[in-house]
Order: structure tokens, then sequence, then C-alpha cells
């Protein structure tokens, strides 16, 4: 049960002739929201059943099952379960809603508890997910082949088969201004990668899936994952697959 202790006794005045205070109202039993007043009941002090007194209490919130009181030391909210009878008749306490309204918000807390745990394994997966494809990124800039592929079939939502020409650079010479040899500005020659044309499954996210007859930037990784059985043009075809991923 939430509260701090067992029942409270009554010690002192509420309010005054001078200084009248508005009593809080329960709510109905249809109506389980918690009651709020900008006036709050007052109390000199509350002292509970194990005789820890709370002085200058005033009384902020009340809940069917409920309230929570703010005093000289702090904020507390006591069970009203645990109150003696004096008190729950101050504050309507009727102990059926009131059991209705804590197996409510137990139940509320614990969805919400789910809730919360579950977004977080799925944002605690989607952050690891784009670390390792960061990491195949970074691998692929270092490692793998650069290439320009031209679609031929799409295969899936995350493969091509497509015809592969590597990236080269050549160095080239020129002649600088004062008539000397010099070394150019390397000239880029695709050269054929591949006897047959390849299977690219995309290891990153694409911004933009290529479409057939499209030419493809990227880098394909030169250890096929294996082979790809599918159709082209009607006929069965196998080809080897690579991991592949786009140049930024």
């Amino acid at each position: 049960m939430i509260g701090l202790a067992a029942g409270f006794g009554l010690v002192g005045t509420v309010g005054s002739e001078e200084t009248p205070v508005p009593v809080l109202a329960l709510p109905k039993a249809d109506n389980l929201a918690p009651v709020f007043d900008e006036s709050p009941k007052t109390f000199d002090k509350l002292t509970d059943n194990a005789g820890k007194e709370y002085r200058k209490v005033k009384v902020r919130r009340v809940e069917p099952d409920a309230i929570t009181i703010e005093h000289e030391g702090g904020v507390a909210r006591v069970s009203l379960f645990d109150l003696p009878e004096e008190v729950q008749k101050e504050f309507g306490f009727d102990p059926f809603v009131a059991m209705d309204h804590a197996k409510a918000t137990m139940e509320s807390q614990r969805e919400i508890r789910w809730k919360l745990f579950w977004e977080r394994q799925q944002y605690e997966s989607e952050q690891a997910k784009l670390a390792e494809q960061d990491a195949i990124q970074r691998a692929a800039e270092r490692e793998w082949i650069p290439v320009e592929a031209t679609v031929i079939q799409k295969l899936g939502a995350d493969a091509v088969l497509a015809r592969c020409e590597r990236v080269t650079f050549e160095k080239t010479t020129t002649k600088s201004t004062l008539g000397f040899t010099i070394d150019g500005p390397p000239r880029r020659v695709l050269v054929k990668y591949g006897e047959a044309p390849l299977v690219l499954r995309f290891a990153v996210p694409l911004e933009r899936f290529p479409s057939v007859g499209q030419v493809w930037k990227g880098y394909v990784n030169p250890v096929a994952i294996g082979e790809v059985e599918f159709k082209f043009r009607g006929v069965g075809q196998k080809s080897a697959a690579h991991q592949a991923a786009p140049a930024k």
C-alpha cells in the first residue's frame, strides 16, 4: 500500500472563525481524478500511529485512496487506508472507491513502465543498428572496391543485379608554365569488374533505391557472401552476391 505510515490522529484546529478553511471534496465513484484546492485544509499537527509528527500541515491533494500533504519537513503522500476513521471521514473515504482507484493507478503505472521499457529497448536496438551500419560504411570506404554499377534488375527490397565496373585512376602528366613536365590530375578509368553481373545486397540503407538502367556508385565487398538464384527474363539464373555500400 502506498503511504508513509499507519493512521493519523488529529491534533489542533482546522482553521478558525476569523480564518475559515474550505474543506476538500472527494470525487464520486465514477470520477477517480484527484482533487486540488487552492485553499487547502490545514492542520497544526498530524500524528501517525507510530508517533511521528507532521507540523504545519496543508493538504494539497486528495485522491480516493490517499492524501498528499505539505508540512514543515517536506511533502508526503499518505494512504487513506492507513489513517484512523476520524481522518478518513474528513475526506469522505470510501474503501471500495479507493480500491478501484488504487488498482487503476497501479495498472496505469505498470503500463507506463512497460511502455518506457520497450521504448528504451527499441531505442537501444536502433542505436546499435545505426552504429553497425556506420562501421560497415567506414570499412567499405577503406577496404571495399569502388564501382559504378548499371542496374539490370531489382531483386527484392535490398538487392539488385548489376553490371559492375571498377573505378581506377591513372597518372597523367602535363606541362608547367615554365615548360617542365609535371604530374597532372589523375584520369578516371572504368575497368570491368566480374565476369558476369553481380548481385549487390545493400548492407547500408540507401537514400534512394536505384532503378533499372540507372548507374549506382558505391563500394562492393570483394568477398562474396554466397550465391543467389533468381529469374531473369523468365530464365533461372545464379550469381555471386556481394555486400554493397553507397558512396557518400
